[in-house]
């Protein structure tokens, strides 16, 4: 067997290898604390009883974020369950 074929072989070999090896995913909690335990608060339902389309009062960011080419100073978080 040649070298090159040799090389490729060692190269397919390591591949097969690492991706047959057992691994873990992280789950969204591993990333960071939310809900109610954390002090999230809960949207209010809409003027009609529904969560159709509600969002929270404006609120102020501590330092201004860029998004698509503008500059924000406040986020809205919203919900719209269509």
């Amino acid at each position: 067997m040649s070298s090159t074929h040799l090389s490729r072989w060692l190269v397919l070999a390591s591949t097969l290898i690492i991706l047959t090896y057992p691994s873990a995913g992280i789950e969204t909690g591993d990333l960071f604390r939310y809900g109610r335990d954390a002090g999230d608060d809960s949207l209010h339902a809409g003027t009609d009883g529904s969560a159709e389309d509600v969002s929270t009062e404006e609120i102020p960011l501590d330092t201004n974020v860029k998004f698509f080419a503008r500059e924000y100073g406040a986020i809205y978080v919203s919900c719209y369950d269509s």
